[in-house]
Formats: structure tokens, C-alpha cells, sequence
């Protein structure tokens, strides 16, 4: 929780209406000692830990741009899905235009950390190259 409203982000008044509205649930994660032990063995924050730990639970899935994060669920075998994967997947449902989804991808290529390849994929995806499906 501390990672959502701990400091005010763009999508920080989004997050909480989707809480309000309940289309977000909050849950605790009780075992605070494996918490630890993922945040110290794959260098993770404890949000992450906990997010990983409880989508292996629940068997549920991840949404996380963290290369760690993402080790842990590819060894948990918990599926993950990135921000590049979800703007890719609302420009093919119609969810945003063309011209909203390059730019979007344009602030990701910009503060994100993704290699080069994934952000030509996702740009070509989006753009109709079907080089990049």
C-alpha cells in the first residue's frame, strides 16, 4: 500500500478509485518472514514480494516492470504481464487510438527499462507491422 500512496504519481488518483470502486482489493500478506527472504534473495521491494507471493497463493497472475519481479515469477511459474504487454493488448481492443498508444509508448521508452527490442516489437505492433506479431 505504501508503494501506491506513499507519494503522489500519475496514476496514484486512478488506483484509488479502482479501490473505491472495489474493481481493486487490498489484501495482507501474513508470512513476514518469506516476504523477507524474497525481498533479500532477489533484491526486491517489499510491494513486489508481496504482489509475487500472493499471485503464487491465489494462483493469480502479476503486473510488474521489475526485472526481478519477474525472475521470481518465471521460477514461481506465476504468470506476469508487463506495461508494454497491456498497451499493446488495449491498442488492439480499440481502447486507445494509434496516435494515444505511440504516445504512451513514448513515455514508457522514456522512463522505462526495457530493451530496445521489446519497445520496437510493441512499436510495431501497434503501428501494424506484422514483423512485430
Amino acid at each position: 500500500m505504501e508503494e501506491v500512496f506513499g507519494y503522489e504519481k500519475e496514476e496514484t488518483p486512478l488506483i484509488k478509485a479502482l479501490i473505491k470502486e472495489k474493481k481493486i482489493r487490498i489484501r495482507k500478506v501474513k508470512q513476514a518472514r518469506v516476504i523477507s527472504k524474497l525481498m533479500t534473495d532477489f533484491s526486491l521491494h517489499r510491494g513486489e514480494a508481496e504482489a509475487v507471493h500472493l499471485a503464487f497463493q491465489l494462483h493469480g497472475f502479476v503486473a510488474t516492470d521489475d526485472r526481478n519481479a519477474m525472475r521470481l515469477c518465471r521460477l514461481l511459474r506465476v504468470p506476469f504481464l508487463t506495461a508494454l504487454a497491456v498497451l499493446v493488448r488495449l491498442y488492439e481492443k480499440g481502447a486507445v487510438d494509434k496516435t494515444l498508444a505511440m504516445a504512451k509508448l513514448e513515455r514508457l521508452k522514456r522512463f522505462g527499462r526495457y530493451r530496445e527490442e521489446l519497445v520496437l516489437q510493441a512499436q510495431k505492433q501497434i503501428q501494424g507491422d506484422s514483423d512485430g506479431k
